[in-house]
């Protein structure tokens, strides 16, 4: 995997040390799962993407807590509503696709596909460009 690769997530991750006072109190990140247990992903699986991004977060030293969303095309809205839950936290969010579609983002995101996982369905939440400039 190139450095050209790793860009955005390096990005992504020095954004979110400012924003989390309790990164140098952990020594391992936080990940709460969404719908992981209704998703239909065999845990082979589950368990290879779960390893794979707390080790990304390792590797970016980010220790606070993060979100893991298992999503399908047409989320429900039980899911929707723990999804906005989680973005007012302005903790980083993450999305397996189980579906060929991807789930429509919330108002003023976007789901940025992210390359440096094999399956190609790892998707990291962002916020659009004009909304960060009105935090």
């Amino acid at each position: 995997m190139g450095n050209d690769a790793l860009k955005p997530m390096q990005s992504f991750f020095s954004q979110l040390f400012s924003r989390s006072s309790s990164a140098a109190q952990s020594t391992t990140p936080t990940l709460r799962s969404y719908g992981q247990d209704v998703s239909g992903v065999l845990p082979q699986t589950v368990q290879e993407v779960i390893e794979w991004l707390m080790f990304s977060l390792m590797q970016y030293n980010y220790f606070g807590k993060a979100h893991l969303f298992w999503m399908e095309a047409e989320d429900t809205p039980v899911m929707s509503k723990q999804l906005k839950q989680a973005a007012r936290c302005r903790e980083p969010i993450f999305m397996y696709r189980c579906d060929d579609r991807s789930p429509a983002p919330l108002d003023g995101y976007y789901w940025r596909m992210m390359p440096e996982h094999q399956s190609m369905r790892v998707y990291q939440l962002e916020l659009k460009e004009d909304e960060q400039s009105m935090l």
